[in-house]
């Protein structure tokens, strides 16, 4: 039996694990050679066979190219994988940054040079309830200074009030620097199904921060560059962006750049506010993301208005159609 000595996987496994312990999922590990084998499950989210959902992947250490990769298995369309392939990512990124490599540094010097860019981030992705929000903003370097001693920062690390209140802070300094592409529930299930063979979700996702960044410079910033809260590769946004000749810099944890932050937060703001606003047809505002919470409510629009599931729901979800299938 191979045992997990990798100080690296020992680490990102950890990390995995707080993750794991804070969503409620149970996480098991099967350490492989060069590598450890993943596997993510929550009872709570039944795959189409009414099984727990679960999600598959692959850790690997290269010791000599010092390089850590993670290969997704099996479907990405469920809710667990997107969740689990993001958070994998993040860890992944954010290694990377730390690193010295020539890479990196060419990617953070041509980040730093850059005098007026836009930055995007999405919020949706993984939630069964609510539209999918892409944010955009344009920012030079005096604005981004603003924006930090406004308090902008990772979105992550704030509270609703915080982000409520520094998104309309944003819109009514910046009006014509905020670019925001939100595709509603309904919109978001009628267009899915034309990016199926597209990359599914980050096919959709390649649309949106496409369409934001392409509105951006077609504005009236001197745009020289984008940068993007990493989903996938360039191929996911070119086909969206003809016409624009500005560089992309897609990578992870890239709120640390205050155009995206910013972008961010106007995402994840009217987020908030669509949910809010789902409260009165449905007679309950539905939770956020995918765990327990959110199931129990999905059972409870699937038991009240089976009519009206697509108007609420990601419909392609695997617990949205077993919850559909028994209702």
């Amino acid at each position: 039996m191979v045992k997990l000595t990798d100080p690296v996987l020992v680490h990102l496994t950890d990390q995995l694990q707080k993750f794991a312990d804070e969503k409620g999922f149970l996480l098991s590990l099967d350490p492989i050679q060069y590598g450890v084998k993943l596997c993510l499950s929550d009872p709570n989210l039944p795959d189409d066979k009414g099984k727990p959902g679960t999600a598959r992947g692959v850790l690997y250490h290269s010791v000599k190219k010092k390089r850590v990769s993670w290969v997704p298995e099996g479907k990405s369309d469920s809710v667990l994988g997107p969740m689990l392939n993001e958070h994998v990512q993040a860890l992944v990124g954010a290694r990377e940054e730390k690193s010295s490599s020539t890479k990196d540094r060419s990617i953070g010097a041509t980040e730093r040079n850059l005098k007026c860019w836009v930055g995007t981030d999405e919020t949706g992705k993984g939630d069964l309830f609510g539209p999918l929000i892409i944010g955009g903003f344009v920012a030079d370097r005096q604005i981004a200074k603003a924006l930090k001693e406004m308090g902008v920062r990772d979105s992550k690390e704030l509270k609703r009030g915080q982000i409520e209140r520094l998104a309309t802070q944003i819109y009514t300094k910046w009006e014509d620097r905020c670019h925001i592409v939100m595709i509603s529930v309904k919109r978001y299930n009628e267009m899915y199904p034309g990016f199926e063979r597209k990359g599914g979700i980050n096919g959709l996702l390649g649309w949106g921060h496409g369409t934001a960044i392409k509105d951006a410079v077609s504005g009236s910033h001197p745009i020289e560059g984008a940068v993007v809260d990493k989903f996938g590769g360039e191929h996911r946004l070119k086909p969206y962006m003809k016409g624009v000749d500005v560089p992309l810099i897609l990578r992870s944890r890239a709120e640390s750049n205050m155009a995206v932050a910013a972008g961010a937060i106007l995402a994840r703001a009217k987020y908030e506010w669509a949910m809010d606003a789902m409260e009165k047809p449905l007679g309950f505002r539905p939770h956020a993301g995918a765990g327990s919470p959110a199931m129990v409510d999905l059972k409870r629009l699937a038991k009240e208005k089976p009519d009206d599931m697509a108007l609420y729901v990601k419909m392609h979800f695997k617990p949205v159609q077993a919850v559909k299938l028994l209702s």
